[in-house]
């Protein structure tokens, strides 16, 4: 550094020198790309970081470089010096870099580049002046100002560079040019001062000679650059942690910790994938809670992710290799099994999910159960693509659901075209709703003892175009299943309100409520508006339930049905002896009038079973004071078997078929013990 005719080079020095800077560099590269991914706020630590690093790097690479180029004459280096180029070179690399947060145009650029030149060079300059020797050092102006103009224009155009940060291979060749920007200085550096020899000159008191310098350069700048790799480490650590949540939460289920549908889709692709070609089959089954939904109802929604968590946690344990399963979304999972030998082994693998969807859930000293209906699809020759293994497995689960044995099925051909009419039938039930396609029919109910009509269950048609008047077996089964029986539900309670509250007084409205609406929390709320609506005494008001509704879940029942009464509104069974009702269930539900199942009553005649059910009933109900209506009463033998037996009130053909609401009002007008009349009429 002081004359390049008497002096000599240290590789090793000179070796370090330049690992140091290309370390340097390249930490310093990596560390600024780290804080430009990062949000403002935050890019201000990072690239103060960068700062420390980058200035520390020069001032260790332009100082290793000095000790590099050994002098003949004896010298030694100033501390304080070299101390404060240090402080220097790191708050001038704060400084600049803090200046580039949050500006991207390429002016910025330049001015970082070109501060980071003034800086290099000036470490440079710093060094130089701190060395102390026997003899006189002349500075070269002109080889300073060469300095100078290589450094800045050539780290002006590697910030340029780097500012595209964003192009392949952009940031590693500004990296490149700052190596050479340095590479350049050291050879400058070799012409910027000549010493002359004068043993009069003598070296200060408290000088460090080269090897105390190399020393404090190789720790400050290890610290200073394990500090930055420390950083840069447990940043990149954390990203991976960070990635692996991030991946986790978007294919895993946040309630459950199940797979959801996105990571079902993933590992059936490639299971399908891997499957093709082979002879082993592939199974997918398609699951759907039954009776879920009043578990949320009755104890509230801790109780429902109780029970989601608890079949979850079932039905992971009871995989086996091979086997997936994942929760597709509210009380709905998929799974999937590989490698079957046969139909058995699929008929197996979803048998043993059933069971563990009924295994009990202990929450709050409570039991919490649930059944399931299972939908299979067999790959290949159900389909052979994920989308249409899943399709055919909700196609059978659609089946599986309507069967109360809760036994798994198995896709069928004839399904797709059951599937599409349902489908289009359920499009057209939207349609319907807000066109009005609805209308209300009434059948009247009599009294026994004298004819006289009491009132009308209201009956729902569609008056669908194209295909006339529909009855409730073809389109209600679909309105439950898609869950349009709610709305549904709600317009037929309303409007039998409202055309109850143009009648006389001494006449009454039935109507049926499904098991869906009875599960609604505001079910009785929704009543209770449409009587206040119409401004219909409650009394004239009956809500039919089915045994359906009671088996459901009894708990929910019973809270509706006192909660109904409370209001004044009565509340009847339909269809008794249809289903499980037992004289237990009557017992323990407060209802107002039980209704025989028509068919018991149409079969009375020529079955002793029927007409002991009926018997038997109408002695239960007469045990508990609880009014019965018999229905499908069609013909004078019937009506005089029923008096016979003290059935006191009924309802059918006999009265009356189901008819407009402006027959029913006529009907009324008629006199009060005129059946004969009443039946000519309808």
């Amino acid at each position: 550094m002081l004359d390049a005719a008497t002096s000599t080079h240290d590789p090793t020095m000179i070796s370090t020198a330049l690992i140091v800077g290309a370390a340097g560099v390249a930490l310093s590269v990596r560390l600024y790309l780290r804080a430009c991914a990062e949000s403002l706020h935050r890019r201000r630590w990072w690239l103060m970081l960068t700062g420390i690093i980058s200035g520390a790097g020069i001032w260790a690479t332009q100082t290793l470089l000095g000790l590099g180029y050994i002098s003949g004459a004896p010298h030694a280096h100033d501390p304080v010096v070299m101390l404060f180029a240090f402080m220097i070179a790191v708050c001038g690399g704060v400084s600049l870099l803090q200046y580039a947060h949050g500006r991207r145009g390429l002016g910025a650029a330049l001015v970082v580049g070109v501060g980071y030149g003034l800086l290099t060079s000036g470490i440079q300059i710093s060094n130089i002046a701190a060395v102390a020797a026997e003899g006189v050092t002349i500075w070269r102006a002109d080889w300073m100002t060469a300095l100078v103009a290589w450094a800045v224009p050539v780290c002006a155009a590697a910030s340029a560079i780097l500012r595209n940060r964003t192009r392949a291979g952009a940031p590693w060749q500004a990296a490149g040019v700052f190596v050479l920007c340095m590479g350049g200085m050291f050879w400058i550096g070799l012409h910027e001062v000549e010493f002359r020899p004068d043993p009069t000159v003598e070296i200060p008191v408290g000088m460090m000679q080269d090897f105390g310098v190399a020393l404090l350069v190789v720790t400050l700048t290890a610290a200073v650059l394990i500090l930055g790799v420390a950083f840069v480490v447990i940043d990149r650590s954390a990203v991976r942690e960070a990635r692996a949540r991030y991946r986790h939460m978007a294919l895993h289920d946040p309630l459950t910790q199940l797979p959801n549908r996105a990571c079902l889709n993933e590992a059936l692709a490639d299971a399908v994938s891997a499957s093709r070609g082979l002879t082993a089959r592939m199974a997918v089954a398609a699951i759907d809670l039954n009776r879920f939904k009043p578990v949320n109802d009755v104890h509230g929604h801790a109780a429902g992710d109780a029970l989601l968590c608890g079949i979850s946690s079932a039905l992971a344990a009871a995989l086996q290799p091979g086997e997936f399963v994942a929760r597709a979304g509210g009380d709905e999972f998929l799974a999937f099994k590989t490698g079957l030998g046969d139909r058995a082994d699929a008929e197996a693998f979803a048998h043993r999910l059933a069971a563990a969807v009924r295994v009990p859930v202990d929450w709050e000293g409570l039991s919490l159960s649930v059944g399931c209906g299972i939908g299979v699809a067999l790959f290949p020759e159900d389909g052979d693509t994920p989308q249409a293994l899943q399709s055919r497995a909700d196609l059978a689960l659609y089946r599986a659901k309507g069967d109360a044995s809760e036994r798994p099925r198995f896709y069928e051909q004839r399904m797709d075209e059951a599937g599409r009419i349902r489908s289009a039938l359920a499009m057209a039930l939207r349609e319907a709703l807000a066109r009005e396609e609805f209308e209300l029919w009434f059948q009247p109910q009599a009294l026994l003892a004298d004819g006289r009509i009491t009132g009308f269950e209201a009956l729902l048609r569609w008056r669908r175009p194209g295909h006339g008047l529909v009855l409730p077996g073809e389109f209600v089964p679909v309105a439950e299943k898609t869950g349009l029986i709610r709305p549904i539900g709600a317009w037929v309670i309303r409007e039998a309100c409202r055309a109850a509250a143009q009648w006389p007084q001494a006449y009454g409205v039935a109507v049926n409520a499904s098991p869906a609406q009875l599960t609604q929390t505001d079910f009785v709320e929704q009543v209770s508006d449409a009587l206040i609506a119409a401004g219909l005494a409650p009394e004239r008001l009956e809500i039919e339930l089915t045994e359906a509704s009671l088996i459901a879940d009894h708990g929910r029942m019973l809270e509706v049905m006192v909660e109904l009464k409370a209001a004044g509104v009565r509340v009847a069974m339909d269809d008794y002896g249809a289903g499980l009702a037992s004289l237990g269930a009557l017992r323990s539900f407060p209802f107002d009038r039980l209704k025989i199942d028509r068919a018991f009553i149409d079969a009375m005649d020529r079955d002793p079973a029927a007409a002991a059910m009926v018997e038997a009933t109408l002695l239960q109900a007469r045990a508990l004071n609880m009014p019965v209506m018999a229905e499908g009463v069609e013909d004078a033998a019937h009506l005089e078997r029923l008096r016979r037996q003290g059935c006191e009130q009924a309802q059918g053909y006999y009265f009356g078929r189901p008819m407009p609401l402006a027959d029913a009002q006529r009907l009324m007008r008629r006199a009060p013990g005129d059946l004969t009349a009443a039946s000519a009429a309808s």
